[in-house]
């Protein structure tokens, strides 16, 4: 409806028969509710979770929910691509591609989680083809009126990418020290600031100082 010098409000119209003694309708009685606010709130809502969809769909990130009465194990389609898969499987078979070694840290997670209400945890995934990957699951816990825990949700995304330049890094890192400290020419490396951040042994052999003294 729109009023004249108003906004535009939203009204529920409900129709119904008006019965005289005999039982013959006289007339139509009708009741208006202004129902803007409650259809604003539901606009809202709507565009809210489009936006949240969105958001996710970008970041590749995999949703799931656990229902922990029934076990009943609701997920995306980009949960499943973090298994490498793309059929519908059960909890309990999705558990098996997690590496065995990972399993009392996931488990460790969830009792965290169920006291702290937040569920966070990094894990091996063994996919059908042997190769490994890593994923990043956070959550939260949803309690019911007496505290206890009764459903999961949260995303799962696919971070071996990032675990790979990391080992990387690490290992160049590494391959430069043991050069570095196998040279008999003083080698030291420095950030931004000027501050001096790495000394090889023949610093330390020629100054017969020690890293901490060294930083100081």
């Amino acid at each position: 409806v729109h009023m004249k010098g108003a906004s535009c409000r939203y009204v529920d119209f409900e129709y119904n028969p008006l019965f005289e003694r005999d039982g013959t309708v006289s007339g139509i009685i009708v009741t208006a509710n202004d129902v803007s606010e409650k259809v604003k709130d539901r606009r809202k809502v709507q565009e809210d979770e489009a936006r949240l969809r969105m958001v996710i769909e970008a970041s590749r990130l995999g949703t799931w929910e656990l229902n922990l009465k029934t076990g009943e194990f609701v997920y995306s389609k980009e949960y499943l691509a973090t298994f490498g898969i793309s059929e519908r499987l059960s909890h309990d078979e999705l558990l098996k591609f997690m590496d065995p070694e990972d399993l009392p840290v996931r488990e460790k997670a969830f009792k965290e989680a169920f006291a702290t209400g937040w569920l966070h945890y990094v894990s091996r995934l063994r996919w059908r083809d042997n190769t490994i990957h890593w994923i990043e699951a956070q959550g939260k816990v949803i309690y019911d009126e007496y505290h206890h825990p009764v459903r999961l949700i949260g995303t799962s995304r696919d971070i071996t990418e990032e675990r790979i330049y990391r080992q990387n890094i690490r290992e160049s890192e590494e391959k430069f020290r043991l050069l570095a400290d196998s040279m008999p020419q003083f080698i030291w490396t420095g950030d931004v600031n000027g501050n001096l951040n790495y000394f090889n042994n023949s610093v330390y052999e020629y100054t017969g100082l020690t890293s901490e003294q060294m930083e100081g």
